[in-house]
């Protein structure tokens, strides 16, 4: 019984540790990609990530940058609907290499660059060159920071890396209002609230 028992927590554990989210539309619809344990990241549930794209309505052809990724299911979404390329930022080593792993996957790792930091106008990430990203500008940026961490002096450099009417979307706890300073300049398009979460998209005026 006792051997039983060790072995359904093996797979239990085994089953936490390879945990998988869905893409909901698109190219690689049905795909699932790996996702980090939830101790190194949390993973947006499906609901709010459909919600999200009904609401940007059309993300073909544009050059996406998926912020606080974790398992990069935001920028993986993006490719699969049309999305010309996705950059991810993740400091968490364990996460980058599952993004790394989800990008060979789905055969996209020429659409696909991996930052530790954002690519921060005048100052460029230590593995790239800088004018690989010097003049980096996105149409859609995902910012998704835990609840726990906002890390908002981070995400206000954000707008800077937008196009003219580029749209930044903002995963945030309901119990934490955006500082203004993080949204000038732009123009709050949608806001909704799924549990405990809220979804907001700006765009760049």
């Amino acid at each position: 019984m006792k051997m039983q028992l060790k072995v359904k927590l093996l797979a239990k554990n085994k089953r936490q540790a390879t945990k998988t989210v869905r893409i909901i539309a698109g190219e690689f619809k049905g795909f699932r990609l790996g996702t980090p344990l939830p101790e190194v990241a949390h993973v947006m549930g499906e609901r709010e990530r459909g919600a999200i794209f009904n609401a940007l309505f059309d993300v073909s052809e544009l050059h996406v940058l998926d912020c606080f990724a974790g398992s990069g299911a935001l920028g993986f979404e993006a490719l699969s609907r049309g999305a010309l390329t996705a950059d991810f930022v993740e400091n968490e080593a364990r996460a980058r290499v599952i993004i790394q792993e989800n990008a060979a996957k789905l055969d996209v790792k020429s659409r696909a660059r991996m930052f530790k930091v954002p690519p921060i106008r005048g100052r460029c990430p230590p593995t790239e060159r800088m004018d690989a990203c010097r003049n980096l500008r996105y149409d859609l940026i995902f910012s998704d920071a835990p609840y726990t961490d906002p890390q908002w002096e981070l995400v206000e450099t954000l707008p800077d890396l937008l196009m003219d009417g580029g749209r930044l979307v903002i995963s945030h706890s309901k119990e934490e209002p955006i500082p203004d300073a993080v949204v000038v300049g732009l123009e709050n398009t949608y806001s909704k609230i799924f549990a405990g979460a809220q979804i907001d998209i700006y765009v760049k005026m």
